[in-house]
């Protein structure tokens, strides 16, 4: 199964920072982010400007 786009640039964003942290920074259980993460379920586009915060912060720490 091919992930989608918004999947994955949040597996990015955990193999970066971690599900943990991913999750505080959405302001979701990490239940539900492992349900993105899958497939399970689809992030809202809500949750894309808390997502691209995330990432922005963490680039200067790691490489992508």
């Amino acid at each position: 199964m091919t992930q989608s786009t918004k999947q994955q640039v949040l597996n990015k964003a955990v193999e970066l920072g971690g599900l943990e942290e991913v999750a505080f920074a959405l302001n979701a259980p990490s239940r539900l982010v492992e349900a993105w993460l899958r497939g399970v379920a689809v992030m809202p586009d809500s949750h894309i400007p808390l997502l691209a915060e995330f990432l922005c912060k963490h680039v200067g720490r790691h490489e992508v």
